[in-house]
């Protein structure tokens, strides 16, 4: 049986190297194990006492290794192997570790790893890995590392960061593989390339979604002074549904020439524009590659930004991107200039105007006539961008329209409103301004509404419009603000009514009812007051007589303001009634023997476009003028229209007939009272009624208003009824045979 002992013993030794102009001093020693290789440790691993060191200056870290500017290497720690090489050469190939840190106080609490590679002995290769965590900014590298500051370095750079690479310097050979494992057992292979170099992921804007793969070469110049030359390619696309920068090239240098410069092609809706521009003054400026396309690019900050402009349709789009989180940053259209200006037609006012809901009664086309191009100026909406429907597919263009209204050749009105364009994404640029107007051409109707919907906008459209309207008019655009519940608008429009003179019946009733409604507002109003004092209102009643008519005076004012109103009404109604009173029938034969009915209006009636007359005509018997006679069987007949002729034999019981007759009329058409109006007449009576027992004001009103809807109930269901007109004859009396009449009248003829 036999024993084996295993052992280890050290060889105190130092080790002296450069590195670059540095010389370094290492104490350490060689590690022998019986059944180990040699190996080199420092004397951090060492298992004795630092004393039996030899005296002398030992290095602790290894300030910007080969002309590595801005980096010290330090807390040296190796361990390496010593071997004869195929030569049989003994040698030793070792990496010494490090911590690296930054020179520049600005970046002291950025910690590093960094490494010194050996090969057969000669230090080749300085090594810091880049932390992810705590990423190294292309304007730290270029202030702190490289020693250079630029005018825009803190503009432009600091939106920059080295993310997860390495900075190196390689020595003596033009390619060198580092293979090393890190502290964590992780085994990594660089391939590094001679010089000094920042080998990593250029992340844009601290999104991922803007990455390149970077190779920063420093080189020095002619004064031996350090300089950059940074080339490199997006990994992908960067941009959004409308906007795309393809092949986006970064090219920076702080050589003799100091540049920043971007190459690429801008895909703005179709249209791509291969760009090239150099950062100066604080803008990007080059030149596209389209004839007719112009194109400026702008980086600042948290913003990229472009400007294309097509010259021959005065076409410019404004895009941008701007960091949001890391979801929603990207690329947006900002601005849009010279989309071509649209017009609302005349006709799109007035439909919007008959469609409002309610029972208002309908515009009519031929008020607009002086109305002049309503013209629009479209322009992207500030701080929105157009967007992608998910479920369509179609664009979303967020537009303000500024709108201005004419009359007669005058702007009077002008304003803004919101609009969202949608199309189908265009194929270029040149079709986007045909797009957007198609699509306000498609909704102007919509449009005319949004306008309309503008108080102020729409007083001063129904001023003009009851210049051609009148007090027909004025109803109108009264009726519908009450029923979109704009009453002070309605009041204000109310007051202006009271100088307008309303032609025919028909205005003056539509004018009368929305002119009750609107003074029944302050009735109601008036009588919500009331009813929470009545308890006090009452005890003014039990009071003297002056203390009661100070609070029916208020009922009473309102009363006189309703009559005011209804005036116009009753004026125009005696005009009609005085009519159908003039108005004579009569009764003859004609040469044929045939009964005629004749009817002559001594005093004209005015018929308003929306009105008609009927009537009733009736055969009695009697005399004519008899108002006692009884209808002929089967001789009423309806809508008659004169003259009435009919053959003797036609006219049942015709022996017994004497030429008696009747008419009655009935004007129809015309509106007294809408639904709208009804109901607050109706509100009003039933608040009325509440204090009717205590108010002989109220009571009054109350009876007033019941009337008044009665009437007007009548008026809109039946018409304006006339009394019956009953016939004269036109036969003379000396030309009758007996007074018995027999037979038919007798006429003797030459």
């Amino acid at each position: 049986m036999s024993n084996s002992i295993q052992s280890a013993f050290y060889l105190l030794t130092t080790v002296e190297f450069d590195v670059g102009s540095t010389h370094v001093k290492l104490y350490g020693a060689i590690q022998a194990e019986t059944d180990k290789e040699l190996s080199f440790i420092v004397s951090n691993d060492m298992q004795f006492d630092p004393k039996l060191l030899p005296a002398g200056d030992v290095t602790t870290s290894i300030p910007q290794p080969f002309g590595m500017t801005g980096v010290e290497l330090e807390k040296l720690e190796a361990t390496a192997l010593i071997y004869n090489d195929k030569q049989g050469k003994l040698t030793t190939d070792f990496t010494l570790f490090a911590a690296a840190r930054f020179l520049s106080p600005k970046l002291a609490n950025l910690q590093l790893v960094g490494a010194l590679a050996f090969e057969h002995a000669t230090p080749r290769l300085a090594y810091v890995a880049l932390s992810v965590d705590k990423p190294l900014t292309l304007t730290d590298f270029v202030q702190s590392v490289i020693g250079a500051t630029w005018k825009w370095a803190d503009q432009i750079t600091n939106q920059f960061a080295f993310l997860g690479g390495q900075m190196y310097y390689l020595s003596g050979v033009d390619n060198y593989l580092f293979q090393y494992t890190d502290q964590k057992g992780n085994t990594h292979a660089v391939n590094c390339t001679r010089g000094y170099h920042v080998s990593t992921t250029l992340e844009l804007f601290q999104d991922p979604k803007y990455d390149f793969e970077i190779d920063l070469a420093v080189v020095p110049d002619k004064n031996n002074k350090n300089t950059i030359d940074l080339k490199t390619t997006a990994k992908k696309t960067l941009g959004f549904d409308f906007v795309q920068l393809e092949n986006l090239n970064l090219e920076v240098s702080t050589g003799s020439e100091t540049y920043f410069r971007i190459s690429t092609t801008a895909v703005i809706l179709g249209t791509a524009v291969a760009i090239e521009v150099d950062y100066i003054d604080s803008v990007f400026v080059g030149k596209a590659a389209i004839e007719g396309i112009n194109l400026a690019l702008s980086l600042e900050k948290s913003r990229i930004s472009g400007l294309v402009k097509i010259d021959s349709i005065g076409l410019a789009v404004a895009f941008a991107w701007a960091r949001g989180t890391r979801k929603d940053s990207g690329f947006s259209i900002i601005r849009i200039d010279g989309v071509p200006q649209g017009a609302i037609q005349v006709m799109d006012f007035v439909k919007s105007l008959n469609n409002m809901p309610g029972s208002c009664q309908q515009m009519v086309s031929g008020w607009f006539d002086e109305m002049s191009e309503s013209k629009l100026t479209p322009k992207l909406t500030e701080g929105r961008s157009p967007s992608k429907d998910k479920d369509t597919g179609r664009m979303i263009v967020p537009l303000t329209l500024h709108y201005e209204i004419g009359f007669g050749g005058h702007v009077v009105t002008s304003a803004d409103v919101d609009f969202s364009a949608e199309i189908v994404i265009p194929n270029g640029l040149r079709d986007l301004p045909v797009a957007l107007l198609e699509s306000i051409g498609r909704s102007t109707a919509r449009i005319a509404g949004d306008i309309l919907s503008n108080e102020n906008t729409y007083k001063i459209i129904a001023l003009q419009m009851i210049k051609a309207g009148g007090g027909k008019a004025m109803a109108r655009f009264i009726c519908r603000l009450l029923e979109k519940g704009l009453n002070e608008l309605a009041k204000a429009l109310a007051k202006v009514a009271e100088g307008i003179i309303a032609d025919t019946l028909a205005a003056a009733a539509e004018l009368a009812g929305v002119l009750m409604a609107v003074s029944l507002l302050g009735v109601k109003a008036l009588l919500n007051a009331l009813e929470a004092i009545w308890d006090e209102i009452k005890s003014w009643f039990s009071g003297s007589k002056s203390e009661k008519e100070k609070a029916e005076d208020k009922i009473r004012a309102a009363q006189k303001n309703v009559e005011g109103a209804v005036n116009t009404v009753n004026d125009k109604l005696a005009a009609v009634t005085g009519a159908f009173e003039n108005a004579t029938l009569s009764t003859s034969l004609n040469e044929q023997s045939q009964f005629v009915a004749n009817l002559v209006w001594n005093k004209e009636i005015q018929l308003d476009e929306d009105s008609y007359l009927t009537s009733a005509f009736e055969m009695l018997t009697g005399l004519p003028g008899d108002k006692t006679g009884v209808v002929i069987k089967e001789t009423v007949s309806q809508n008659t229209n004169f003259p009435v002729v009919k053959d003797w034999s036609d006219i049942p019981e015709n022996s017994q007939y004497r030429m008696n007759a009747a008419v009655q009329f009935a004007l129809k058409g015309i509106t007294f009272m809408n639904s709208a109006t009804r109901a607050t007449i109706t509100n009003a009576i039933a608040q009325l009624n509440q204090y009717a027992g205590d108010s002989d004001a109220a009571k009054a009103f109350r009876d007033y208003l019941t009337g008044k809807l009665a009437e007007f109930d009548g008026y809109n269901n039946n018409g304006i009824m006339s009394n019956w007109i009953y016939a004269q004859s036109d036969t003379p009396s000396q030309m009758t045979v007996g007074e018995s009449r027999i037979g038919i009248n007798t006429r003797i003829t030459a």
